[in-house]
């Protein structure tokens, strides 16, 4: 999937950035996908094993931390695809420079939720790091390792919302209304319908 380059230079540029990102994203999806299964495997053999009174020591434990990875790895490739939910019933009603305004809050509201976000996230990998702690359970995991491997996918996550942010504000600012309905647009029910939205990255 390839995001279509056009507009001013600095447009062509953020394009091929968030082209790149899609790329680079939809590979960690795949990853987090193999390691979820991955997860879901180990929780079945940790079933068949407790029925012969045995266990794996650690299955849950280390499900846990799977699910926090997959899930911070997926909402980049979540935002390019448009797939959170939005509640678009008067959105898709009004004229397009006010959808383009909307568009400007809403992507800096969450550039700077994102923020809040990091700051929060580091506190708490420093604080791991700065204590040396470790997790309260059998294999006494040190928790800055699952910790660094989540807040990596929220680091990706950031950048591109700051990405997708720029571009949105340069269309915005020059003029370029479809390239902003492009990359942070809503989409509307015949693309939804159809599978074939003009506004995702191919």
């Amino acid at each position: 999937m390839t995001m279509p380059v056009s507009g001013t230079a600095a447009g062509r540029f953020l394009d091929r950035v968030l082209n790149v990102a899609a790329t680079i994203s939809r590979a960690g999806v795949w990853a987090c996908g193999v390691l979820l299964f991955a997860a879901v495997a180990m929780i079945v053999a940790e079933i068949v094993l407790r029925l012969f009174g045995s266990s794996l020591h650690g299955a849950h434990e280390l499900s846990g931390y799977v699910l926090a990875i997959v899930t911070s790895w997926g909402l980049a490739y979540a935002l390019i695809e448009k797939a959170h939910i939005r509640i678009d019933v008067i959105y898709m009603r009004l004229p397009p420079r006010l959808r383009v305004v909307l568009d400007v809050i809403s992507i800096l509201v969450m550039a700077l939720f994102v923020i809040v976000l990091l700051s929060q996230v580091q506190e708490l990998l420093a604080g791991t790091l700065r204590r040396g702690s470790t997790a309260n359970t059998p294999l006494q995991t040190p928790l800055w390792i699952p910790q660094m491997l989540w807040m990596a996918g929220l680091v990706w996550f950031a950048f591109t919302v700051f990405v997708i942010a720029a571009r949105t504000v340069l269309g915005a600012v020059s003029g370029e209304h479809d390239a902003v309905a492009r990359v942070w647009g809503n989409r509307s029910l015949e693309d939804e319908i159809a599978g074939n939205d003009h506004s995702r990255p191919r």
